[in-house]
């Protein structure tokens, strides 16, 4: 907004402003530029156009997080589902999830939700994770 007021307050410096027979001081000048900035900068929000714009940016804005994965799924792609594979496929008895869980946690000291292993998991082997 103080770059749209500096672009009037500008334009009109090489202008004489006039009000009928009254000529502008420098601070009218800088007080009209900067009520004329709020209104093109309100103007320019109200206008359809630029919500539909908005609305787009926001959609596309939503659409790019869902393809990213949090940091902590990402570490437990890379470092420990083969681990968590391994635990959970041991034959006859397999670890159910909370003891993978503590198992993680007191031999690599790392803490994760079981929910975002099972996510995690169901991802990259597709197999019923329950």
């Amino acid at each position: 907004m103080h770059a749209e007021k500096l672009k009037i307050f500008r334009g009109w410096l090489g202008e004489p402003q006039t009000d009928g027979d009254k000529a502008y001081t420098k601070e009218e000048l800088d007080y009209l530029s900067l009520v004329g900035a709020i209104a093109n900068v309100k103007r320019s929000i109200d206008e359809p156009k630029k919500e539909k714009d908005f609305e787009r940016r926001v959609k596309q804005l939503i659409s790019q997080r869902r393809h990213t994965s949090a940091p902590v799924t990402s570490r437990i792609e890379k470092e420990f589902l083969t681990l968590i594979h391994q635990l959970r496929s041991t034959k006859p008895k397999p670890m159910s999830w909370r003891k993978v869980q503590e198992y993680i946690k007191k031999r690599h000291y790392k803490t994760f939700g079981v929910s975002t292993m099972i996510k995690a998991y169901k991802a990259e082997y597709g197999e019923d994770a329950g």
